[in-house]
């Protein structure tokens, strides 16, 4: 609903009239006219400011500060023409290339940009976990297609053999032999980094690095201004060189000399010298709302910035509806204020956490009410790839409902503080390039005053599947106060973490949820009683700092949060606080598993599962598909579509007496083979690899065990394509005593009653 306005303003980049007034006939050309305009005006019903089709080209920041905001029943708002496309934008067009170079299949382009980056620091600069992380270098578009830069090696990383301080800020790494022979060629190298894991697998980090020759065959990478404490020699720890001039070859490779201000592309040698390409510039962000209140943007696209798309401080009721982010280098949007709300926005391409959602007092527990809701948010990280979320949640009282995030590096969400609510989200693909990571996370335990968070009605479908270590939701380090609730895990986390892993949690409570092919359900770990025992104090002296400050019987935060009175009385290394009730579970699920520290303790989980029966399924189908009702961001869920159709168990009877140990129940899994449902022995469904499978596999239905699906053979099989309870056609078994298939016309298929 657009908002009943006293005044509309008209602005265009094309516009010929440098002088407009801001009419449809005569529209402003910048966005700072506008907003100058709508300032002078002092409205008192709101102002709608129309953006007609073009790329608002930002050489310093759009600031709106508290004098360009409006009123909750008289907004400022932004918004794009109908059917016009609107891109603001933080970088600047290059033009035709100064100079074209062809050697065989390829061209090499080459753009002077001293103008362009006469006031940008291209040099690569620290960046870790922890540290603040300046913007990365510029990133080239052409047309839509983002290019990369140049690197070495082209495929895999390089390893570290051996490492020694070089100075108070700076490492020497020598190199496997091997490798060292391959990269004699990029001694002296200018203006090259190296990027990868240095300390701890979790401690991604960027250096500005150069190659140097050693004694003999070692070749050593120089790193300066690193910020890890100790380089680890150890197989996680692996890097590879970006920016590197002489590795400049593949079609969609830059090179950026910062000393020599110039810009090289390779591209295929048939191609025509390009009229789009762009080159991000704009180090600040985009936007800055600095105070503004109840301003909108509609239907806007933000690009092409080095630092966010949009930051926003000490505002209330800002909205972002149907906008789209992309190509930006530290994130999308930075927010911080109340009555916040980003609504069906696109997300995508961007280099650290996308959006930042802050809010609330954390003394008084006063919520900020921001709202993340029916977003798309994707292919994030690829700058800052670790700790660098999707979405982070600090303060008090966000919320992120119905968000599809897929593809992702590291973390989608990362809890910090209070009281927060994730629901109907769908989560899938990730964590894809490191391990001991959650696709939701929360890292809280030296803070258990920050509590409260519900997880509830979101769906995890193969989280966890692509590293070792990685979990769909990951309460780690003794976080508190997590409750999980009607939530669909499908083929989620591995045999180590499980779909939920619980690392010395507490308080954490896990209830009618469904797991379908999960190695576990849930896994609890005790790091204080086993591999981190020397941090017990540690902790101690927060828990001790934290009762003091807010376990009193007067605070906010006792009241809201009833067993933070007896913190220090509880069994913080071994907490028995925890429940997993009323959950089911289908196909290859383990239950709960508790990690026991050497001594005997006593069970502390209060668990209780079942498999689920199909009234249970369709039930925690349907539950899946309300949570998306009217979702503009999602789709509906064709896993949990099919599911539905398809009968939850299925019984093999009848054949002869060497078939009797192959029949019973079948039970639905959710594994796919050739586009069609599994059902797995209920017998021996907790024997993951060893399991008895009703497969579709090789164009027939099989009896195999799970290991040999795909191997070409079956104990029982029917020669058809529809359903096995749906077949007409005979099966047949193998006799292993005449080595041969014997039809088996007593064997039959049914749907169990």
């Amino acid at each position: 609903m657009v908002t009943p306005v006293a005044l509309e303003l008209h602005v265009s980049p094309s516009s010929a009239n440098a002088d407009g007034n801001g009419s449809v006939n005569r529209p402003f050309r910048t966005l700072t006219k506008a907003r100058d305009a709508c300032r002078r005006r002092k409205l008192q019903q709101g102002c709608i400011i129309w953006l007609h089709e073009g790329i608002y080209r930002l050489h310093s920041s759009f600031v709106l500060g508290r004098e360009d905001g409006g009123r909750p029943h008289a907004r400022i708002e932004y918004r794009s023409v109908a059917g016009a496309h609107v891109v603001i934008s933080g970088g600047v067009a290059l033009g035709q290339p100064n100079r074209a170079e062809v050697t065989g299949e390829t061209q090499l382009w080459e753009w002077s940009v001293e103008t362009e980056l006469s006031n940008v620091d291209c040099r690569q600069r620290r960046r870790g976990h922890g540290l603040w992380t300046p913007p990365p270098p510029p990133e080239l578009l052409l047309g839509e297609e983002p290019q990369r830069l140049s690197t070495y090696p082209k495929e895999g990383k390089l390893g570290i053999q051996q490492a020694e301080r070089g100075g108070d800020d700076s490492w020497h790494l020598q190199l496997d032999p091997k490798e060292a022979a391959l990269c004699r060629h990029l001694s002296g190298e200018p203006d090259m980094w190296a990027t990868g894991v240095f300390g701890q697998d979790w401690q991604w980090a960027s250096y500005s690095a150069c190659v140097l020759n050693g004694m003999g065959s070692a070749m050593h990478v120089a790193l300066s201004e690193v910020s890890v404490d100790k380089v680890l020699n150890r197989p996680t720890n692996r890097f590879m060189l970006e920016n590197v001039r002489s590795e400049l070859k593949l079609p969609g490779e830059y090179f950026l000399d910062a000393k020599q201000r110039c810009l090289l592309l390779v591209r295929p040698a048939e191609e025509p010298a390009p009229a789009d390409a762009q080159l991000s510039v704009l180090s600040d962000a985009l936007v800055n709302i600095e105070g503004a209140a109840h301003v909108s943007f509609v239907g806007v696209t933000f690009e092409l910035g080095r630092g966010y798309g949009v930051r926003c401080v000490g505002s209330e009721g800002v909205r972002f509806e149907g906008c789209e982010f992309r190509h930006l280098g530290l994130g999308a949007l930075s927010l911080d204020g109340v009555d916040l709300c980003v609504h069906a926005c696109h997300v995508h391409r961007v280099g650290s956490t996308a959006i930042v959602l802050k809010g609330g007092d954390p003394e008084k527990l006063t919520p900020a009410h921001n709202q993340l809701i029916d977003c798309h948010i994707h292919h994030w990280g690829h700058w800052g790839q670790v700790y660098c979320p999707a979405v982070r949640i600090e303060g008090v009282g966000q919320s992120v409902i119905g968000c599809h995030f897929h593809h992702f590096p590291h973390m989608a969400v990362e809890i910090r503080g209070n009281n927060h609510l994730i629901e109907a989200c769908d989560f899938n693909d990730g964590p894809l390039n490191f391990a001991d990571m959650g696709a939701i996370y929360a890292n809280l335990g030296k803070k258990p005053q920050e509590r409260g968070t519900e997880i509830r009605r979101c769906v995890f479908r193969r989280v966890g599947r692509k590293q070792p270590k990685t979990t769909a939701i990951y309460p780690d380090n003794g976080t508190m106060g997590l409750t999980i609730r009607e939530c669909l895990f499908m083929e989620c986390g591995d045999d180590k973490f499980g779909a939920i892993f619980c690392n010395g949690t507490s308080h954490t409570h896990v209830l009618d949820c469904a797991f379908f092919d999960c190695p576990h359900a849930l896994v609890q770990s005790y790091f204080l009683a086993t591999w981190n025992k020397g941090c017990q104090s540690v902790y101690q002296e927060k828990w001790r700092d934290a009762a003091q400050k807010y376990a009193g019987s007067n605070t906010p935060h006792a009241r809201q949060y009833p067993m933070l009175c007896s913190l220090l009385e509880e069994d913080r290394v071994v907490p028995s606080t925890c429940t997993f009730q009323r959950n089911t579970l289908l196909g290859w699920v383990g239950t709960a598993v508790l990690e026991r520290p050497p001594q005997e303790v006593p069970k502390v989980w209060e668990y209780g599962t079942r498999r689920m029966t199909i009234d249970e399924l369709l039930r925690c189908g349907e539950l899946a598909l309300e949570a998306q009702q009217g979702r503009s961001g999602l789709a509906l869920l064709p896993e949990m579509e099919t599911l539905l159709r398809s009968p939850a168990m299925l019984i093999l009877s009848g054949g002869s007496d060497f078939t009797s140990r192959f029949l019973g129940r079948y039970c639905l899994s959710a594994l796919t083979i050739n586009d069609q449902l599994t059902w797995v022995n209920e017998r021996d469904s907790s024997e993951r690899d060893n399991s008895l499978c009703l497969a579709f596999d090789g164009g027939i239905w099989r009896v195999v065990r799970k290991a040999d699906i795909g191997k070409g053979w079956g104990i029982l099989q029917l020669h058809d394509s529809c359903r096995p309870d749906r077949s007409n056609r005979v099966w047949r078994a193998w006799n292993g005593s005449d080595k041969r298939l014997e039809e088996q016309p007593g064997l039959k298929c049914e749907l169990a009653e």
